[in-house]
């Protein structure tokens, strides 16, 4: 697969060159050149293993889509990126919040970042084209977004929910239950929880609250909304705005912890109204047999 560019507009042969190409030789190894500098086993590990063989069909469609769209550029263009993210990143800094032009520069940068990222399969075509759905339509762009990021395993973005599993703590309780899976949660994690078991306990003691809240269809996404809601307020020391270096927010991460713990708490409290349900039928049924006994 060649990518090919010319100068001007005749299609003279010698105004040809050849930008980059991807071989696949007949034992399924993989070669490919950038101008005439070769992709070396180490730059290409974040999707083929040191032997460069393919092993399945999407590997060949990922590097496609990443190496034969690429432009006329040196391989050490990478400084050249993180300069840009660097001046670009500053530079927001300086804006007002209320500056209309912020939004757009903070997607900017995230496709700037996405573009320098080995472990992101993103060419420059499809920066330009999310850029384009975004200035149609952020919802739409945010809606592909939080698809993209639904299985996130950055490590920036975990250490927002949980502590590193090496680091070495006195809990415990914890310590009693851990058989190698469990991970402890951060400080504004136990906090959101925290917060959002006041909220249900103050709605479940309200019976007039407790019956416009079963009467919802989501409760689940309900009970983390007013959650988070609570938590915008500049009272409680927690980022809901911040963005990290895979383009992931940290609202939507910690919206998305909340839904783990509403789900827990709402369980919980099925299993209570149950099993208070079936105790007030089993005390029902003693007593019409104490009375057919007497």
């Amino acid at each position: 697969m060649l990518n090919i560019d010319r100068d001007g507009y005749d299609c003279d042969i010698e105004n040809l060159k050849i930008v980059s190409s991807v071989s696949v030789s007949q034992e399924l190894v993989v070669s490919i050149f950038v101008g005439d500098n070769e992709i070396t086993s180490s730059d290409l590990m974040w999707i083929l293993p040191s032997s460069r063989k393919l092993s399945r069909w999407s590997q060949i469609e990922n590097l496609l889509t990443r190496y034969t769209f690429v432009n006329d550029i040196s391989l050490d263009s990478i400084y050249c990126f993180k300069k840009a993210q660097y001046y670009l990143q500053e530079g927001i800094k300086k804006l007002d919040e209320g500056c209309e032009y912020k939004n757009l520069l903070g997607i900017l940068l995230n496709q700037l970042f996405l573009l320098d990222c080995k472990k992101k399969r993103y060419s420059m075509p499809t920066m330009l084209f999310s850029l384009i759905i975004f200035c149609q339509s952020s919802s739409t762009y945010e809606r592909v977004a939080r698809s993209v990021l639904k299985n996130n395993k950055c490590d920036k973005c975990q250490s927002l929910v949980v502590l590193a599993k090496d680091i070495q703590t006195d809990h415990t309780y914890f310590n009693s239950l851990q058989r190698g899976g469990l991970c402890i949660a951060t400080q504004e994690t136990k906090f959101i929880y925290f917060h959002l078991c006041a909220i249900f306990e103050y709605i479940i003691n309200n019976k007039d609250l407790e019956s416009m809240f079963l009467k919802t269809n989501d409760h689940h996404n309900l009970l983390s909304q007013l959650t988070l809601l609570a938590l915008e307020s500049d009272t409680f020391n927690i980022d809901l705005n911040k963005i990290c270096e895979c383009g992931a927010n940290s609202k939507k991460i910690y919206s998305f912890a909340s839904l783990i713990m509403s789900n827990i708490i709402l369980n919980n409290y099925t299993k209570f109204k149950n099993s208070e349900c079936h105790k007030n039928k089993t005390d029902s049924s003693k007593k019409r047999k104490l009375t057919t006994l007497k």
